[in-house]
């Protein structure tokens, strides 16, 4: 009998949470591909059915987070400011965090300490959330809010890692700062105008 479309969905669905799951208790790389389709309950190698790799399966989990992030980033006008459009992306992302905090974590940490393969497959799975980011960046620079320090991609690298290590301080440090309500307006105010006192 054929399997219906909402069957595969559910099935898809199952596995991307258990490898959500495996990779925040287990890591990634000691994580089996068949430990993702038992904690799904499905039969053993199911996930092949749907996924080329286990590598596929982090993209997709990746790109999800971010998708979530960049349709924030697109629901404040392109005329509105840099720091509340920025804003506006970090409380999707966290809005996700908080969904999937192990998972979140994983990521934070893998961005900023992981090895160069993991690295560069959140990388490649973010590039979405990097253009976002790098867009409204670009919008600031034309407006003259921000300043053309280097191209508006790299700019966005650096917004995106600052963001995560706070998100770890906050979530993991000794202080535990900041506080994840105040995660988006600490990192915007950071990035964009750093420590230094306002201009007399």
């Amino acid at each position: 009998m054929r399997v219906n479309e909402q069957a595969k969905q559910n099935t898809r669905r199952a596995l991307l949470d258990a490898a959500a799951r495996a990779f925040a208790e287990q890591g990634y790389h000691r994580t089996p591909i068949d430990a993702v389709s038992e904690q799904a309950g499905v039969a053993k190698g199911t996930v092949y059915n749907y996924f080329t790799s286990k590598d596929e399966l982090l993209r997709e989990l990746v790109r999800e987070a971010c998708e979530l992030a960049s349709a924030a980033g697109d629901a404040i006008p392109d005329d509105a400011p840099t720091e509340a459009r920025l804003q506006a992306f970090i409380e999707a992302n966290l809005r996700w965090a908080r969904r999937n905090r192990s998972l979140a974590l994983v990521f934070a940490r893998q961005l900023l300490t992981g090895d160069a393969q993991v690295k560069a497959l959140i990388g490649d799975a973010a590039a979405p959330c990097v253009e976002k980011v790098a867009a409204i960046l670009r919008a600031g620079v034309d407006r003259g809010d921000v300043a053309t320090l280097a191209a508006p991609e790299e700019l966005a690298l650096t917004f995106i890692a600052l963001t995560n290590m706070l998100l770890l301080q906050g979530w993991e440090g000794p202080r535990r700062w900041p506080a994840p309500a105040q995660l988006p307006a600490v990192a915007t105010t950071l990035f964009l105008r750093g420590v230094a006192a306002p201009a007399a």
